[in-house]
């Protein structure tokens, strides 16, 4: 040690005066102003709270050793630190002093480096936390001799003829070497408020390199004390983040202290704005601090709009509903808006919150990473075409088969004259997602290829042997490019019952179609539903290959009757005199009853009973059927004669329609 210190004499620039790390927190306070500052705090509700009282900080304990007055001294061999009268005193009687003995205030030829220090808890939110003390100084050895200040944490522990500057974990409050104090000065120092709700060990140190002339500091009136003031009192408001973004807010108040105020969220950074925004959903902690210093804080929580529990399947009519979820893959459920049937939209651009509607009320979704689902059912019937576009990814569900599938992330452009069916109550998925960047979506240009609708002779009445009538509708026209149709385009089809499965009509692929009852299936009586297809092929539709659609018409009834068979009677009644009456019946198709004459008949029961026709004694009725577009045939039934009885003349029957 003693050939290192020698080095130091020889050589100016072994230790410079100031460590470069370790600079001054401040420069010393002047006494008076020191005071000035004290007599303001007074009047703006400051108070001062001792963390070294002077006692502890003065030396005046009866028992002269530093343990008796709170500190733990670091000595070596030779002169070192002492508690005692030699050095004199600020106040009272005794100081902290260097030099050989108790009673020896003097320095030393011999190199050493000594300390002592004391550990003080500063209490969290401690403000103005100050240092001050009393040192004489009577003799310097500029540049060779040096009395330190410094601030540590627990971890660090001085050690004998250790200078503290060759130890990083050291802060340099206060350095001298080249002035003279020769007497008790006040010095005072501001230390930072970072170190409140640390515990700080106060480090005082001398180092000296054993050549005249001999520095000897002394110590007296230690003080630490910090500013406590009224803390102002702080509310907030906090907005919450849309989905999947960064845009919650904190708004606070500060009132009370002293204003004006500043605010912060990390406790470090303060500004005079009070509201913070572009906040993700999470747990803050916001501050206010007051012009004096004081600080009062809250947690905070920024909430993210939560999930919906609606319906997601919801869908409008002729409309859409657009389901939006957080995520390109559909992932939480946020809510609805509504859409026209024909849209173009880009959610108020990117990075933005478009409002939706929730099961919980208001709600957003963040304009980034997100995806929609568009629901529509649609009432309109036939091929229709229309223009689809996205940035990034879309695609169009109709019926349950996909149709469309442009599903990677792209720029927005447009695939036009996509290709659908609608049946007139077609349920419609047109899906999409964002997954940074620009956004956009379009449904445009709806519009009909052909309605497919039967109009002429959709409901006939035929007999087997005879011909219909040609059934027609609308027929194609010019077609969109991209769209052709397969052959004619056309196909005709029929079914036994309304809905009923459906068999192609071998050979009928014309616009319009002419039932023959000569040919099967309408060479069979029955009633049939006769349905015209209309196809056609796009290379329009992205991602799907050759896409083909088929449209289905309205139903054209047609119903094939047969000749009916003549009529008969069934039940041969006998009269004799006095007899009840007896209803005579036939079997037969569209029945009618009268006479040979056709004075008389109808097609009910007659109201009372009557003889029809009297031939001499026989009694006679005829019975007839009549049948669209075929000839009227007819039988007599002839009542035989029975016994006459002189005076009866009239005989009763009935007939009835079977």
């Amino acid at each position: 040690m003693t050939a290192l210190l020698f080095l130091h004499k020889v050589d100016k620039h072994y230790r410079p005066l100031h460590n470069q790390k370790n600079a001054f927190y401040s420069k010393a306070i002047s006494p008076f102003l020191f005071f000035i500052l004290i007599l303001l705090s007074s009047f703006q509700g400051y108070a001062q709270t001792s963390l070294i009282s002077t006692s502890d900080g003065g030396f005046e304990n009866s028992t002269s050793t530093f343990a008796a007055n709170g500190w733990t001294v670091v000595n070596g061999l030779g002169s070192i630190w002492n508690v005692g009268t030699a050095a004199g005193a600020y106040s009272g009687t005794k100081s902290a002093f260097f030099g050989s003995g108790s009673t020896s205030y003097s320095g030393t030829g011999s190199a050493t480096v000594v300390h002592f220090y004391k550990d003080v808890a500063i209490p969290a939110g401690a403000t103005g936390i100050t240092l001050s003390f009393k040192l004489k100084y009577p003799i310097v050895d500029n540049n060779y001799d040096f009395f330190d200040v410094f601030t540590t944490t627990t971890a660090h522990t001085p050690a004998s003829g250790i200078d503290p500057h060759s130890d990083w974990g050291y802060t340099n409050i206060f350095e001298n070497t080249s002035t003279q104090y020769t007497s008790f000065t006040p010095l005072t120092f501001s230390l930072p408020n970072s170190l409140a709700g640390t515990t700080v060990r106060l480090v005082f140190s001398f180092s000296n390199d054993g050549y005249s002339p001999y520095s000897a500091p002394a110590v007296d009136n230690i003080s630490l004390v910090y500013t406590s003031c009224t803390a102002p009192t702080l509310t907030y408001t906090s907005a919450p983040s849309c989905a999947g973004g960064s845009t919650g807010t904190i708004t606070g108040t500060g009132s009370g202290g002293l204003a004006p105020y500043s605010y912060s969220i990390d406790g470090v950074t303060y500004q005079s704005a009070n509201t913070f925004s572009g906040l993700s959903a999470g747990n803050y902690t916001l501050y206010v601090k007051s012009s004096a210093g004081c600080i009062a804080s809250t947690p905070v929580t920024v909430s993210e709009y939560g999930a919906s529990s609606g319906d997601q399947n919801a869908a409008g009519t002729d409309s859409w509903i657009g389901h939006t979820y957080d995520g390109t893959s559909f992932g939480t459920y946020v809510g609805i808006f509504s859409q026209t049937e024909n849209f173009d939209q880009n959610f108020g651009g990117n990075t933005t919150c478009f409002p939706v509607t929730s099961s919980a009320g208001a709600s957003s979704i963040y304009t980034e990473t997100f995806s929609v689902r568009y629901r529509m059912n649609s009432t309109k019937k036939g091929l229709y075409v229309v223009d689809l576009g996205s940035d990034d990814g879309s695609r169009l569900t109709v019926d349950g088969t996909l149709i469309y599938n442009n599903w990677t992330d792209h720029a927005f452009y447009t695939n036009a004259r996509v290709l659908m069916n609608l049946t007139g109550s077609s349920s419609l998925n047109y899906e999409f997602y964002e997954n940074g960047g620009g956004n956009e979506v379009v449904f445009q240009n709806l519009t009909l290829v052909l309605a497919n609708t039967l109009s002429a002779n959709i409901s006939q009445s035929i007999c087997v042997g005879s011909g219909g009538s040609a059934i027609t509708g609308d027929a194609y026209g010019t077609l969109p490019a991209g769209i052709v149709t397969p052959g004619t385009g056309y196909q005709w089809a029929y079914s036994t019952t309304p809905g009923g499965t459906k068999t192609d009509i071998s050979g009928a692929t014309g616009a319009t179609f002419t039932p023959n009852t000569s040919a099967a299936p309408f060479n069979t009586p029955g009633t049939y539903y006769v349905y015209r297809k209309a196809i056609a092929t796009s290379s329009n539709n992205f991602g799907v290959a050759s896409y083909t659609a088929t449209n289905e018409s309205n139903a054209a009834t047609i119903t094939v009757k047969a000749i009916p068979s003549p009529p008969s009677v069934v039940t041969p009644v006998n009269y004799c005199l006095s007899a009840t009456s007896v209803a005579l019946s036939a079997t037969g198709s569209n029945l009618s009853w009268g006479g040979a004459s056709g004075s008389a008949g109808g097609n009910g029961t007659l109201a009372t009973p009557t003889w029809i026709e009297t031939l001499y004694s026989n009694k006679k009725t005829k019975f007839t059927t009549t049948v669209p577009n075929v000839k009227i045939i007819s039988v007599d039934y002839t009542i035989p004669p029975y016994q006459t009885v002189s005076g009866i003349k009239r005989r009763y029957i009935t007939a009835q329609e079977q």
